[in-house]
Parts: C-alpha cells; structure tokens; sequence
C-alpha cells in the first residue's frame, strides 16, 4: 500500500502463507520483521532493504521494534512457543539475538505472551501483556518484571 492501506495492491502469487506477526521500523519502511506460517510451520524473516532473509541465530519469532531507537533497527523480541522464557534484542534489525532478560513469571508455553509495547515517552519502560488480563511492566528495558495488572484486579 502506498496510501496507509486504503487500497493494496498484490506483489506476488498466493502460495497460502499466513503472515502471523509483523512490525515495521518506524524509521524505514525497508526494515521489517515477520513470522510466516504455512501448515503450521513457521519461519522468521528480517528486512534490512526490502528484501527477506531468515536470521542467522535463534528464532525469535516475536518482536516489536524500539520507538526511540534512531537508527531504527533494535527490535526486543522473544518465542512464544519454546523455553527458556527469554526476552532478546537485536541492534541489526533481526539477523542476530542477545538474551537481555528472562519474561515474567507465569509467561509459559501454555500461558504465552500476546504483544510487547513500548512507552512513548521513557525509553526504559516495556510493557508485556498475556492472557488472563495480565500486563507487567519493566522499567529496566526488558531486565526485571512487576505485574501491574491481572484478571484479578479487573471489576465488572
């Protein structure tokens, strides 16, 4: 899409793969990261130029890019379906991973993590959410966890 996606256009044929995560560096639109599935199987790509590549270390298949990161190219990410629970970075756009931090307690293959969010104004804070309503809060860049919300604390 050329016209923030009013209309789309089809660059290729359809080979019935799903596109399961994607995140696109709010600095250049050439650098993206996504997790493919087809039948099931997924595979993890990284765009630098335009163009997929798979990364050369662990899946991480995952990630969000850092807002506040001006070269546009540091992701946090983490696998949602293998242990250990870690929370990696990437400085070169998804082609190599660093453990940074271990996910919250009770993140687990059963219990997975749903989305990674960052604070818009201190570049420090990250947010994770998971099912049951729970949300942490790292004030640390992905370091440490506090549970700020739960399905417990929610009234109706």
């Amino acid at each position: 899409t050329n016209d923030a996606g009013r209309t789309w256009t089809k660059l290729g044929p359809t080979l019935g793969i799903g596109i399961r995560y994607l995140d696109v560096s709010p600095v250049d639109l050439n650098f993206f990261y996504l997790t493919a599935s087809k039948n099931n199987i997924d595979k993890i790509y990284y765009s630098v130029d335009g163009n997929l590549k798979e990364p050369s270390t662990m899946a991480v298949n995952f990630a969000r890019y850092d807002p506040h990161d001006k070269t546009g190219m540091r992701l946090i990410g983490l696998n949602l379906y293998a242990q250990p629970n870690d929370i990696f970075e990437s400085f070169d756009g998804g082609k190599t991973w660093n453990a940074v931090g271990k996910l919250p307690s009770g993140i687990t293959n059963d219990r997975k993590a749903a989305n990674i969010v960052f604070d818009p104004i201190d570049k420090n804070i990250i947010y994770i959410n998971a099912d049951l309503a729970r949300v942490w809060r790292s004030s640390d860049k992905g370091n440490t966890w506090i549970q700020i919300l739960s399905l417990d604390k929610l009234r109706y």
